[in-house]
């Protein structure tokens, strides 16, 4: 679905004669080390120390024409390491984390499956998806956004227990992006 709607909305003539458009991305490399104790469930069953390689590709476009913006971000995320055959060790035996046996985010939980698979191997892991893709309206009054996209309640700097949308996890270590939800937004002042 993704390979369809982002050209879909590109085309469309509002968008292509846009005032202003930005573009932009990153390349951000991670190792992780991962030494656990002797009694921890995680050495028994996985590597003791675990090492991974975590890689996070980001490519944004995000365009205004009067009082409509659009906004649109694609991601090529993967881990090669110790973790994937632990969390799927872990789930084998019951103990399923949180996310599943794949550490990377999926949309399972979301309105669109914007999310694809690209690798899945005994120690790799890899996928691509649109992170934001939205259309929205602004006026003196009112905000009107529809798609998937960040919705922050609070300072974002810390564990926010109110975000009840999408909060960070408290042990994340990358707080620069937060993974988009679907949603329709709206405010009124």
């Amino acid at each position: 679905m993704a390979a369809v709607a982002l050209p879909l909305l590109a085309t469309t003539p509002a968008l292509q004669a846009q005032d202003e458009w930005r573009f932009g991305g990153h390349a951000k490399y991670q190792f992780g080390y991962t030494d656990f104790r002797s009694d921890d469930v995680a050495a028994l069953l996985g590597e003791d120390p675990a090492r991974n390689h975590e890689i996070d590709l980001r490519l944004k476009a995000d365009g205004r024409k009067g009082a409509w913006d659009f906004s649109a971000h694609y991601e090529l995320l993967g881990i090669y390491g110790d973790t994937v055959p632990l969390r799927r060790a872990l789930v084998q035996r019951g103990l399923s984390p949180a996310a599943g046996p794949n550490p990377l985010p999926d949309d399972r939980q979301q309105l669109f499956d914007l999310t694809s698979e690209v690798a899945d191997s005994a120690m790799a892991y890899a996928v691509q998806r649109l992170d934001r893709l939205s259309v929205g309206h602004t006026t003196s009054r009112t905000v009107a956004r529809f798609g998937r996209q960040a919705v922050s309640w609070g300072n974002g700097l810390a564990f926010q227990v109110l975000d009840f949308v999408n909060p960070f996890s408290p042990t994340a270590i990358d707080k620069e992006y937060k993974t988009g939800a679907d949603m329709f937004y709206a405010q009124w002042t």
